[in-house]
């Protein structure tokens, strides 16, 4: 295989990787914030099972962020949602970047 075959495939695998394990954290978050504050979480997203587009958002919402900020556990978790968040929208840019240096060394 050539190198810009492996660095395709590489990219491709290590990107749906990161945007899955983000998907997955910022689903755990939402879960643990719909069962430890019920009552507030019912304004912010929708119950288990039913999605929707504020429940991929919520964690972006000042007031959302106010309330867990008051549990350090739900709080440390949005940080590492976040920091997921940060990481999936710059990884695909650094990945073509490596692709394209790879490509153009070939």
């Amino acid at each position: 295989m050539m190198l810009g075959e492996l660095a395709s495939q590489w990219i491709l695998i290590s990107v749906g990787a990161l945007w899955l394990i983000t998907g997955i954290k910022i689903n755990r978050v939402r879960i643990h914030f719909l069962r430890k504050c019920p009552d507030e979480a019912k304004q912010y997203v929708t119950p288990l099972g039913i999605g929707g587009p504020q429940n991929a958002t919520f964690l972006l919402r000042k007031d959302v962020s106010a309330l867990l900020r008051q549990h350090a556990d739900l709080w440390k978790s949005r940080q590492q949602a976040l920091a997921l968040t940060v990481a999936s929208v710059l990884w695909p840019i650094i990945c073509i970047v490596i692709f394209v240096t790879a490509v153009a060394f070939e």
